[in-house]
């Protein structure tokens, strides 16, 4: 496990959270079951490159699909 970076007390445990972001349009989004690792003493929240890496697909997958929905208007 890893220490926190925030409380250097507690350590993290991955836990598979929704994660709120906005998409290319700025509209809000929500991305299910994003790996969040969570401060067992503080409560601190971080994200793993994995996890960076899951929502910026995510982004980009609904920024295609709004592309290709206003090429059939």
């Amino acid at each position: 496990m890893k220490e926190c970076f925030e409380c250097d007390q507690g350590y993290y445990k991955e836990y598979l959270l929704p994660y709120k972001t906005t998409d290319a349009e700025n509209k809000e989004m929500t991305v299910l079951d994003i790996p969040h690792l969570v401060c067992n003493h503080c409560g601190e929240t971080a994200l793993s490159a994995k996890a960076s890496r899951m929502i910026e697909e995510a982004r980009i997958a609904v920024g295609v699909t709004y592309k290709e929905r206003k090429k059939l208007w």
